[in-house]
This record gives C-alpha cells, sequence and structure tokens, in this order.
C-alpha cells in the first residue's frame, strides 16, 4: 500500500508542473508512471477486496464507451486520441484508488496539503517578488490553480481536524499559505468552488456534531470563502472589461451542439470549431481580436464535445455518486472524509465556469479522491478470475503499443517544436522528416512540410510543386474541418501560379483552396487578405477586391484590407481605379493616425491597426506616376 501511495502522489506532484500536467513532457512522465503503477497493482493485487461504487462505476463506463463511439467519427483522429489517453488515465488513476478504498484518503491528505502549500509559495512569489499581477505557479492558467488550492486546503484542513500535535499545526501553516495564494489571485470560480465545499461539508454532518464541532465548522465554512471573497474584490477594484465574455462564450459554444447533439463536436475537435463559433465585441477597435478553443464550462463541454448521451451518463456518475458519499459522510462524518467530499464538490461547482478538466493536475487530483471516497466492498460487484486474467492480458497487449506511440509522439513534439515555420535549412529539414515519421498522424507536421516548399517557391521545380501539394493534401485529409490544411493547400497552389504555371487554372485551383480556408474560418480576416493579396498578384483584380470586402465585412477597422482595395483598383485600371485608390490609401493612413496610441498587445491587432509603410509608398508611387506622365 505504501509504494503504491508514494507512486500516486508522485503522479500527482508531476501533475502539477508544466503547466497543470499538460505540457507534452509532463504528460509522458504521468503516464510512464501510471502505467507503472497499474502494472504493480496486476502484477500484486493484494489490499482489501473493494472496487467504485456500482452505479457510480456504471455511468462512467458509459460516458467512456460514448467517448470512444464519438472518437471513432471525429474528423482529426489524432486529437481524439489524445483525449482518450486521458479519459483512461482518469478512469485508471480512479479504479486504482477504490482498490485501496477509505484508507488511501489518510495517506494521501498530507502529502496533496504540502503540494497544494509549494505551488501557493510559489504563486506568492511571483506575485510578490516577480511582479505577476495573477500567479499561476506550475498551472497554465491562476484559475486552474486557484481550483487545486481550494481542492488541497479541503483536503487539508479535513486531515488537520483529524491529526492532533504536530501534524495539525503542519497541516494548518500549509493551508494559510494556500488561503493567502487565494487572496492573490482572486478567482472567481474558484469563490464558487469555496461555496460548494463550505455547504458539502456541512450540510450532511451538521446534525452529527456536538455545538462545539457545528462551531468551528460553521467557522471553517466561513473563513474559507471570506478568502475567496476578499480575493475577488481585491482583484476587481477596477472595472474588469472582458467580464460579460464568459457568458457570450457559453452561448457560442452551445450553438455548437445543434449540429450533431448524439455525439457533439467529438473529443478534440472543438477546439477547431471554435473558429466558426467566435462572436464580436462591439465595443473594441478590432471585433475578432480574442478568441477562444474551449466552452469555458466542464458542465457545457460534455453535451457540447461528446453529446448529449455522453453527457447523461456522466450526469448519472455524479448524481449516484454524490448520493453514496452523502449517506457515508451522515453515517461517518470522518473529517478527512469530509474534507475530501468538499474538495471534490470545489471542482465540481467551479468546472461549472471552468474548464478545469483541460488539466491533469485538477481531474488526476480528483479520480484519486473520487476512487477512494466511492470505494465499496466488492461482495457488491461481480468478479470473477477470468476478468481478472483478461484484464492482464489487455494490458500486456495494449499498454506497450500505447506507450510506444505516446513516446513516438512527444519525441516528434520535441524535434519540431525547436524549428521555425516557414523555409528550413538542410538539418532541419531532415529533423522535419524525422518528426514526420514519428507521429504520422498530425496534421500541422504536414503543414509544416508544405510550408517549408512553398518558401523555395522563386526556385520551384515540378517536384517540389508535387511534393508540396501531397504534404498539404494530406493535412486536409488528416484534418479535414481545420483551415490550416486548406490554407496550406491555397499557398501550393499559389506558388505554383506565380512560379510554374501562370495560368488561369492554378489561378482557380488557389482562389478555391483560399475559400475553403475562409469557410473554415469565418472570422479570420487574414485569410482574405492573403487571398486577395495572392489574386492581385495573379491579376484577378475583381476577385481581389471581393476578398478586401470580406476581410472588412469581418474587422471594419482593418488598415491591410483598404491597401488592398487600393491595389486592386489600380491593377484594375490604374487612371479610373486612382480614385477609388486615392480614398482607401488616406482611409488606411487615417485609421493609422487614429489609432498609433492605441494598445497593441497581440499580433492580430498590430497587424491589423498598424500601416505598412513600404506597402504605403508603393502605392503612392503608382497613384503619382500617371501624373508625372509615366
Amino acid at each position: 500500500m505504501s509504494g503504491r501511495v508514494a507512486a500516486l502522489l508522485l503522479l500527482l506532484a508531476i501533475a502539477t508542473t508544466g503547466e497543470g500536467g499538460s505540457a507534452p513532457a509532463a504528460m509522458l512522465a504521468e503516464h510512464v508512471v501510471l502505467i507503472a503503477i497499474v502494472a504493480a497493482a496486476l502484477a500484486r493485487p493484494g489490499g482489501p477486496d473493494l472496487a467504485l461504487q456500482p452505479v457510480f462505476a456504471a455511468g462512467v463506463v458509459a460516458f467512456a464507451v460514448f467517448a470512444l463511439v464519438g472518437a471513432v467519427r471525429a474528423p482529426y483522429g489524432f486529437a481524439a486520441w489524445l483525449v482518450l489517453e486521458e479519459i483512461a488515465a482518469f478512469v485508471a488513476v480512479m479504479v486504482l484508488a477504490s482498490r485501496s478504498g477509505p484508507a488511501l484518503i489518510g495517506r494521501l491528505a498530507p502529502g496533496l496539503a504540502l503540494l497544494g502549500a509549494a505551488q501557493a509559495v510559489v504563486a506568492i512569489v511571483q506575485r510578490v517578488a516577480l511582479g505577476v499581477l495573477r500567479p499561476a505557479a506550475g498551472f497554465l492558467n491562476p484559475n486552474h490553480l486557484a481550483a487545486w488550492l481550494v481542492m488541497a486546503a479541503c483536503v487539508g484542513l479535513g486531515a488537520a481536524w483529524a491529526r492532533p500535535g504536530v501534524p495539525r499545526r503542519l497541516l494548518l501553516t500549509a493551508v494559510a499559505a494556500m488561503a493567502a495564494a487565494l487572496v492573490l489571485i482572486g478567482s472567481r470560480g474558484a469563490l464558487a468552488g469555496l461555496a460548494g465545499a463550505a455547504a458539502t461539508a456541512v450540510v450532511p454532518t451538521f446534525g452529527r456534531m456536538d455545538r462545539s464541532q457545528r462551531r468551528r465548522a460553521a467557522l471553517a465554512a466561513i473563513a474559507l470563502v471570506a478568502v475567496g471573497a476578499l480575493g475577488v474584490a481585491l482583484r476587481f477594484r477596477v472595472s474588469d472589461p472582458f467580464g460579460s465574455s464568459r457568458t457570450s462564450i457559453w452561448r457560442s459554444a452551445a450553438a455548437a451542439l445543434g449540429d450533431d447533439p448524439w455525439t457533439g463536436t467529438g473529443p478534440g475537435q472543438f477546439e477547431i470549431r471554435a473558429a466558426n463559433l467566435n462572436f464580436p465585441r462591439a465595443d473594441q477597435p478590432l471585433r475578432f481580436e480574442r478568441s477562444f478553443y474551449t466552452p469555458h464550462s466542464d458542465w457545457l463541454r460534455a453535451p457540447v464535445e461528446f453529446g448529449i448521451p455522453a453527457a447523461l451518463a456522466l450526469a448519472v456518475a455524479l448524481g449516484a455518486g454524490a448520493l453514496a458519499a452523502g449517506r457515508s459522510l451522515r453515517r461517518d462524518p470522518d473529517p478527512m472524509r469530509v474534507g475530501v467530499a468538499a474538495g471534490l464538490a470545489a471542482l465540481i461547482v467551479q468546472g461549472a465556469v471552468d474548464d478545469l478538466t483541460e488539466t491533469p493536475g485538477l481531474y488526476l487530483v480528483a479520480a484519486a479522491l473520487a476512487g477512494s471516497l466511492l470505494a465499496v466492498s466488492r461482495s457488491t460487484v461481480a468478479s470473477s478470475a477470468w476478468v481478472r486474467r483478461l484484464r492482464v492480458a489487455a494490458f500486456a497487449i495494449v499498454v506497450p503499443t500505447l506507450l510506444a506511440v505516446d513516446v513516438a509522439a512527444y519525441r516528434s513534439w520535441a524535434i519540431h517544436s525547436s524549428l521555425p515555420r516557414g523555409g528550413l535549412t538542410g538539418p532541419q529539414r531532415l529533423a522535419l522528416g524525422r518528426a514526420r515519421r514519428l507521429n504520422p498522424f498530425q496534421a500541422d507536421l504536414e503543414v509544416r512540410a508544405a510550408a517549408d516548399l512553398v518558401g523555395r517557391g522563386s526556385s520551384w521545380t515540378p517536384a517540389d510543386y508535387a511534393s508540396a501539394r501531397q504534404a498539404a493534401e494530406e493535412a486536409v485529409r488528416l484534418s479535414p474541418r481545420s483551415a490550416s490544411g486548406w490554407l496550406a493547400l491555397a499557398r501550393v497552389e499559389g506558388t505554383a501560379c506565380r512560379a510554374l504555371f501562370r495560368d488561369v487554372g492554378s489561378r482557380e485551383r488557389a482562389a478555391r483552396a483560399f475559400a475553403a480556408a475562409e469557410a473554415r474560418a469565418r472570422h479570420d480576416p487574414f485569410v482574405p487578405l492573403e487571398a486577395g493579396s495572392f489574386l492581385v498578384s495573379a491579376g484577378d483584380a475583381d476577385g481581389a477586391r471581393r476578398a478586401g470586402e470580406r476581410a472588412l465585412r469581418i474587422e471594419p477597422n482593418a488598415i491591410p484590407a483598404r491597401l488592398l482595395l487600393a491595389e486592386a483598383a489600380l491593377e484594375a485600371d490604374p487612371r479610373r481605379g486612382a480614385d477609388e485608390a486615392e480614398r482607401r490609401l488616406r482611409e488606411a493612413e487615417a485609421l493609422a493616425a487614429r489609432f498609433a496610441s492605441a494598445p497593441k498587445e497581440s499580433p492580430y491587432a498590430l497587424q491589423l491597426l498598424t500601416l505598412d509603410v513600404a506597402r504605403a509608398a508603393r502605392l503612392r508611387a503608382a497613384l503619382d506616376a500617371p501624373a508625372r506622365g509615366d
């Protein structure tokens, strides 16, 4: 038991590093440790004869089956595979924890509290010494760190309540450090989680407490909520310019459910669909500068990404688990079990307004706590020797394959993440080739290969064109709903048109690929802007004008769109288009002056609100040429 607990703590500790365990290196380490724990558990079962509460387990299994069906139908298989791996990791940790039963809580609680204190200290240093306004410590998102701290604080308080002497003082010190970090972070979602934790800790057990215990429980609950409220109050002493975005994101994300309510967008597919779900911000200079890639709510993610049946299965599991935990706490209000229930409730409540399931550091610790809390005697669960042998055989066959895929995918990422986009040197090209061979399922690697060949377009040969087109078409095949593959194909055809063929057929092929990319990224002005620039160079002034107008409809303040329209007007007729070109150029110059002092923190804003001086000078020279009689 002690070895398994130490290994689980190691797994959870790894998951609090590397962006909350979501960085590729951290995920690989998590999977290796988890596979080792599962192998040891299968080799030496031992321990009490326990398993997960049956209805809860059935709901989780049903959800996993629906997720598998959705993954099989998903357009981009590699993204779906990554999600299935994480679901498998969650289930494995939960089953392992259930095998250890409630005894695991007492062994994990001190370690989790100390891990939380370590994260809190890092966050405090980031805020006080480094000036980070919203520290995230080992997590990518400060809200996710806050969720982890709330969970660990609840578990730590429960353990402190149950442990007298020095351990209690140590645990309370750890909780105090976490409370200080929560004040500095000021997460609204964490405040909601604290309220849910307080209600869960007090309501089921209130009738079993004596007067002194009730007073201490009430004071602890009030103190936790007050900590969260203080942090939020300090954070929002100034107005929040994006305070209303969350509800708009939820409405936009929910719209995706209408396309396929049975399987949703598919596991890992929401980020691709989000490109066409964005909404305009009317009070900003640029309507679509801000974007989102998740529904920002786990309650919404379940139906939107996995479908309504999967969400219902998950709801059944959560309901059965909550009822079982409530009955258990009423029978025996053990402080450590109360702390675990409160910590899980905090994660569930905050999941209504945050995407916590994107972070392994959160869902893996939730799996460990839920598995130990919801363990029941195996006498109530069907079991047989042949089922155990089947599990061992499946592990021996499947896991080495999964580990090999994981290692290959990580090595591929380690290689290509250091390479630039566009034209590559000889050694860089060889490295990209190795990355593609290691992971032939990632569409972005094919996009990179096509971009490398496009970057050599001035010296293209038909063989270069064939290779580039093959890579771009493979990217489209791997992820047909993503704009990136189609945009890569458009660039390949556009380069071939300019460097090789110079005919209408290749120009039209490029235009069709650009149109396909636009259809998959309707709120991205850079796609029509790029298409328009190509069409100007290919002699299609009318098509370039339409592309510029489409870009302006997306971003009415876009300066490059006006330069494109000026170029298109001159390309159509240098003399008759001069007035139109002059007007567009003056509009671009006026907008540049208007937004000269506006903050341009993103590349999106920098490119759309800044005047390309060299491009404007070329336009001015072209406008002045007829007046000089050239």
